[in-house]
């Protein structure tokens, strides 16, 4: 039942209420995982997907995310799930070949630079996914403590070390990477759950993925709440390019029932805040990329899609290489 009207619903924000009341009812998330395919079809579907008399796709690109993000709308080019076969509707035209570079972990790679942490910024380039994998694994008795990855190690040995666990632990992987990418941003494990629900079991699993990541990495809570206290005392948060961006319900206050006084809970902003700058400056840094390579003009005529901090290129076969290396 809808809690503003009264009257039965399937609405989303009511499912999320359930869902907090009884995490473990599996009929919610089948709804929304429901709803996500249904938003799918309608987007990439036989109606859904346009194409002009050569049988290529035109899309819009907008400045809407107040992060400076990309967006692209008629039909939005930018949330493919990569777990779907939708990206396999995409193919290069006769004699041409389709290729893509993107920015590895540009968004980690900022958040540990937010956080002040290097050794954050180090796995972000490295492996971090992998990294926090480890520590799953390791709670989870799939692995002892002596086998943990050891910041100590070089650059070299540290990365292959990765890489091994990458192949060992492929099971656990899904579950250390959107813990990571979600945590970053102040994802709830409820939100985490309805995700997915597969790989995390139930809210409670979610919660505990979460609580490691954070003993894992305490800087990064630490970065979130100073983050969040900055933006509500001053009324914005600055990029280093020196763009403000004001925010206005970093936090909701409630009262607590029992004591009387006023609990201080996060707002609606605060996710917002907490993402501005990694996502702002990583736009700003995809955005230069772009127009740097769009004064070459032997470049510029295979360019064909942006997706946030990917770049996909089309071009003819004998000439991926050199694309390649430029790009």
């Amino acid at each position: 039942t809808n809690y503003k009207t009264g009257r039965p619903t399937m609405d989303e924000e009511t499912i999320e209420k359930l869902l907090k009341k009884h995490p473990n009812e599996p009929l919610f998330p089948l709804v929304l995982s429901h709803r996500s395919l249904q938003k799918l079809y309608g987007l990439y579907g036989p109606e859904g997907l346009l194409v002009d008399a050569e049988r290529r796709v035109h899309t819009h690109f907008s400045d809407n995310p107040s992060t400076f993000r990309f967006a692209s709308y008629g039909p939005n080019m930018q949330n493919i799930p990569r777990e779907s076969r939708i990206r396999d509707l995409f193919i290069a035209a006769p004699g041409q070949i389709l290729g893509a570079r993107d920015f590895s972990g540009i968004e980690a790679v900022l958040v540990g630079y937010f956080a002040g942490d290097r050794d954050y910024t180090r796995l972000a380039k490295i492996g971090v996914h992998d990294y926090f994998n480890a520590h799953i694994a390791h709670a989870q008795g799939e692995l002892q403590e002596k086998d943990l990855p050891n910041l100590a190690w070089s650059d070299t040995d540290l990365a292959t070390y990765l890489q091994q666990l990458k192949q060992r632990l492929q099971q656990s992987r899904p579950i250390a990477k959107m813990g990571v990418h979600m945590s970053n941003y102040i994802g709830s494990p409820i939100r985490m759950f309805q995700q997915a629900p597969l790989l995390f079991g139930d809210v409670a699993g979610a919660e505990r993925i979460q609580g490691l990541y954070f003993d894992v990495f305490p800087s990064i809570r630490a970065w979130q709440h100073h983050t969040c206290e900055l933006a509500e005392r001053q009324g914005y948060i600055r990029s280093p390019y020196g763009v403000p961006h004001r925010f206005y319900q970093v936090y909701n206050y409630k009262k607590d029932p029992d004591t009387g006084g006023w609990v201080k809970i996060l707002g609606d902003d605060a996710k917002r805040c907490v993402a501005y700058n990694p996502q702002h400056t990583a736009a700003a840094i995809m955005r230069r990329a772009i127009w740097l390579l769009g004064q070459q003009a032997d470049i510029r005529p295979y360019l064909r899609l942006t997706i946030h901090d990917e770049l996909l290129w089309e071009c003819p076969r004998g000439e991926h290489e050199r694309v390649d290396a430029m790009i």
